[in-house]
């Protein structure tokens, strides 16, 4: 899409008038909001045998304020209907055929991804290895800006094994990013663990880090703590920001001397491991409100990565969604035929404050709750994803075109197809819903190009 001068390909699973996103990929995140535009316009020059052919059905229309060439050719695979659209915005059709081009490029995508056999791999797995950066097979990764800087510092990282400080939101996936760099560096053959430094009392970390050694009837019993278990190979200290300032001092000296004394006991154990840890905040941050020891915080941070959170990474939602709605398909055994439109946009529009966590679980529900063989429709969805799309088209950040007519048309556009959704197409009810009359509701959506 790039060396074509940028642009966006949808494959949509089921009939033109009622089919579902089954995959996406764009040059930018501009082009991902365009399905439904699209759809209608091939709906508009769709002819009754043209989809067939090689060259399938080609037009030039105009889309988020530009013109631009669209492509789209129809399949049968398995008794399932498929079909691939093209939106190119910048692409000559007179300089090269491209057309039967794009029609190989669906028999690739719905052979080798929708219809692959084999055990369990997400339909669009992330890329599994850079160099010498392995990535643990949970991690799903694209290619935002962003992601593309956290995998680049990571690989730098590697070796030596520095210590390393991986901060960001909960449930942006720091443990992961954590065990990928265990089995990327030499201490791979070693153990992995990982240990919460909040949300249990003082003592109960100490012990859960350190051990302990408490009296028993036979002899003292010994509990071994996380460091030591962790000899060898990698130890992860999760959300290291709310470590209590009592057991900071500790720390401190197992980084200097390697030496680990469990609580109650006067035995000392060296210890040879790496230590990653995460946090929520800037580490130097939690120094100036005397939270951390400044010397605990220089330790830890030999190298600081920033993870970002799932809104930060938008281009990678189509992936991230597609991904984990496939591996609750074969989780349950069931078949969906790919996410509607309206849907596939309020996931896009949505910024997800519970990060992976959440995508996860929203994706669980809605495989469960479709039915069998059909799209993930956007009833089906959590009423605070549901509304994003409104809050979505009224927020303006830096990356934001800032034309005023275009901003209020969006968001009263949104506002419509929200209130039509609650009165379920009741435009009387949607119109009182908004504070307007039934003709001012009426004049709204054909100035906004809204159907009746």
């Amino acid at each position: 899409l790039q060396g074509l001068g940028g642009g966006v390909l949808f494959l949509f699973q089921g009939e033109v008038e009622d089919c579902g996103v089954k995959f996406v990929t764009a040059s930018s995140a501009q082009w991902l909001g365009t399905a439904e535009a699209l759809l209608e316009g091939i709906r508009e020059q769709l002819g009754s045998s043209e989809l067939e052919s090689p060259i399938g059905l080609s037009f030039r229309a105009r889309f988020e304020g530009q013109d631009a060439w669209v492509c789209c050719h129809r399949y049968t695979a398995l008794e399932r209907t498929y079909l691939l659209a093209t939106l190119l915005p910048s692409f000559d059709p007179d300089s090269w055929a491209l057309a039967p081009a794009l029609r190989c490029v669906g028999d690739l995508l719905i052979l080798g991804l929708v219809h692959h056999v084999g055990h369990f791999e997400p339909i669009l797995p992330g890329k599994q290895a850079r160099q010498n950066l392995i990535l643990d097979p949970a991690l799903v990764v694209g290619e935002s800006k962003g992601i593309k800087k956290l995998l680049e510092q990571l690989k730098s990282a590697i070796d030596p094994p520095v210590r390393v400080l991986l901060q960001g939101e909960a449930g942006s996936g720091r443990e992961l990013f954590a065990r990928s760099l265990h089995r990327s560096g030499r201490r791979a053959d070693g153990p992995f663990h990982s240990a919460s430094c909040g949300g249990a009392k003082p003592e109960q970390i100490e012990a859960d880090l350190f051990g302990a050694e408490i009296p028993g009837k036979g002899g003292p019993v010994r509990r071994q703590g996380k460091l030591s278990l962790a000899n060898g190979g990698t130890l992860y200290l999760e959300d290291v920001d709310l470590l209590p300032l009592e057991l900071q001092a500790r720390l401190v000296r197992f980084l200097r001397s390697g030496e680990v004394e469990p609580a109650g006991s006067q035995d000392v154990e060296t210890v040879d491991l790496r230590l990653i840890t995460s946090s929520r905040e800037p580490l130097n941050a939690l120094v100036a409100r005397d939270r951390m020891r400044v010397d605990l915080a220089y330790r830890l941070s030999q190298v600081t990565i920033c993870v970002p959170a799932l809104r930060d990474r938008r281009e990678e939602l189509p992936l991230l969604v597609q991904s984990q709605i496939n591996r609750y398909c074969h989780e349950t055994g069931k078949r969906v035929q790919g996410i509607s439109v309206k849907a596939f946009n309020a996931l896009l529009s949505y910024g997800f404050p519970g990060n992976l966590p959440e995508l996860a679980s929203i994706a669980r529900q809605l495989v469960y709750l479709c039915p069998p063989g059909k799209p993930i429709d956007v009833n089906l969805l959590p009423e605070a994803v549901r509304v994003s799309s409104i809050h979505a088209a009224s927020h303006v950040d830096q990356g934001t075109e800032l034309n005023l007519d275009r901003l209020v048309a969006d968001c009263e556009r949104a506002a419509i197809r929200e209130a039509l959704r609650r009165s379920r197409g009741n435009k009387s009810q949607a119109a009182r819903d908004l504070a307007l009359s039934r003709n001012g509701l009426a004049m709204k959506m054909t100035r906004l190009g809204l159907d009746g």
